[in-house]
């Protein structure tokens, strides 16, 4: 009977040590939950891709974004302006605007050749007015453009005749700037000898001055201010006086009364 009694105790005892060990490797299996741990992680990859949806636009475009395969179209060629754009130098001429101005020799007496172009920068406009500092500063705040100038001879000019016009241009930001600069400009002449004489009604401002040299030529300039450009009508004839010839010059091409 002891013996029996022992024996069933050591099997109830060998059972309970079977299902504590079996229970104890279920608590450490790896495997143990897993379908739990695998939606909490779909979850939260889910919001993390929600949570930056949209927050740059100029990201990659979708892969299903249509790809254009034809070359861009080039713009259409235009022409360059001759006038500055509209602003603060609106009416403003370039030296290819004001070039465009100058008068040709069928405007002038018979005789006189094509003409010979030539342009100043704008040192060289200060250093023909002279080079100061006060020149530079005036055109700057005028905003001075460009220069171009035509220089008209007569080689078979008569005693008396005009022999030599030339016309000069400047531009300017606008209207009231080169009306500003008229007196500024001929005034350098009154330091040279000229002197003022009557001046016709031509442009919007106008001034005539005139040198008697002591050869016997007379020298006339006609400063004429039309909108944002200056002219300048430039005479000469050897015992002669070539007033009248600059002054319908600039009639022809300005307009007068």
């Amino acid at each position: 009977m002891i013996a029996g009694a022992i024996g069933a105790l050591s099997i109830i005892l060998l059972g309970a040590v079977i299902v504590f060990g079996w229970m104890l490797l279920r608590e450490n299996d790896p495997d143990d939950g897993g379908e739990d741990r695998v939606a909490v992680a779909t979850q939260t990859a889910e919001s993390e891709d929600q949570s930056g949806a949209g927050d740059d636009e100029a990201g990659t475009p979708p892969a299903t974004a249509p790809v254009s395969t034809e070359a861009p179209t080039a713009p259409a060629a235009t022409e360059a302006p001759t006038t500055a754009p509209e602003g603060a130098n609106a009416g403003a001429l370039d030296q290819t605007g004001l070039t465009a101005l100058l008068p040709d020799n069928s405007l002038l007496p018979a005789g006189f050749d094509a003409g010979v172009d030539s342009s100043r920068d704008l040192a060289g406009v200060v250093e023909a007015l002279g080079g100061s500092r006060i020149a530079e500063q005036n055109l700057t705040n005028w905003g001075w453009t460009a220069n171009v100038e035509r220089v008209f001879s007569n080689p078979t000019a008569e005693a008396g005749l005009t022999s030599s016009i030339t016309v000069s241009l400047h531009g300017f930001k606008d209207a009231p700037s080169a009306a500003e600069s008229l007196p500024f400009y001929s005034d350098i002449l009154l330091n040279l000898g000229y002197y003022e004489v009557d001046a016709p009604q031509i442009g919007e401002s106008v001034r005539l001055l005139r040198q008697d040299g002591e050869d016997g030529g007379v020298t006339v300039a006609l400063y004429v201010q039309q909108g944002s450009v200056m002219y300048r009508f430039g005479g000469y004839a050897m015992g002669g006086d070539p007033t009248q010839d600059v002054i319908n010059l600039a009639t022809a091409v300005i307009g007068g009364q």
